[in-house]
């Protein structure tokens, strides 16, 4: 039974390291995607000030 025990609890603690990591990229994908839309609004409000200006 103790020999059970301890795989198990190595199971769990590989699953603990996977889910970790996983939600390290999640982190880090949801940063960057964040960031992206933050630059994609700067350039779209620098595009359309240049369609102004060209307007003129």
């Amino acid at each position: 039974m103790e020999r059970y025990y301890k795989l198990t609890k190595k199971d769990i603690q590989i699953l603990s390291e996977k889910v970790g990591r996983i939600e390290r990229y999640y982190y880090v994908k949801r940063a960057e995607d964040s960031e992206r839309d933050l630059m994609l609004q700067l350039h779209q409000k620098e595009i359309d000030s240049i369609k102004e200006r060209l307007a003129m």
